[in-house]
């Protein structure tokens, strides 16, 4: 929940975990999906449900990373295999996340997890950054929810003078819960699409 927050507050935000850990994640990961909160989750997979084994490789999550919360939405899934991928999708996964608005799974395992190998990490101007979309209009005017015509609403900051209502239930443009069953179904296609 606290990198939701964070994310609200105007900072890019990730969190790392591995088995049980996400699956105690699993209901936040659905309350930034229905808020749009583009932020990056690392799962480090093991063998096993529950505990299992946890200096064993697993590759089990992937089908939770999709229908581990309930309802519906869509979010991206990246899997990388080597340390130098680590790096790289993990950049690619923060640009995706801002591009889309929506959270973002790292999906390795304990074998990449533990891997050691050079890595070749560019100069800080080579590597390409997506910047968060934030709304720039008057403050009275901001509806955290309304889209734009890619789909995707503007962010604002936590702080900044802006409404920021947010909820996990269904909600419109401005945040505000709604039980309309043609709203809902919308709400949940966009999402979706």
């Amino acid at each position: 929940a606290s990198i939701i927050g964070a994310v609200w507050a105007g900072v890019k935000s990730m969190t790392i975990t591995s088995g049980p850990g996400y699956s105690l994640m699993m209901d936040n990961i659905g309350f930034g999906a229905m808020l749009e909160t583009p932020f990056v989750l690392l799962n480090i997979q093991r063998a096993g449900p529950s505990t299992g084994v946890p200096t064993k490789t697993g590759q089990a999550d992937m089908m939770q990373s999709r229908w581990g919360s309930h309802g519906d939405y869509e979010l991206i899934a990246i899997a990388p295999d080597s340390p130098q991928e680590m790096f790289d999708y993990t950049i690619k996964a923060f640009n995706l996340a801002e591009r889309y608005r929506c959270p973002v799974m790292i999906m390795s395992d304990e074998c990449v997890g533990h891997m050691t190998e050079k890595v070749v990490i560019p100069r800080a101007e080579e590597i390409e950054i997506e910047p968060r979309r934030f709304y720039t209009g008057l403050p009275n005017e901001y509806l955290p929810f309304k889209p734009d015509a890619d789909l995707i609403p503007k962010m604002a900051k936590a702080g900044d003078g802006y409404n920021l209502y947010i909820t996990g239930l269904i909600h419109d443009e401005r945040g505000y819960p709604v039980k309309n069953e043609e709203f809902k179904s919308a709400y949940v296609r966009r999402l979706v699409d």
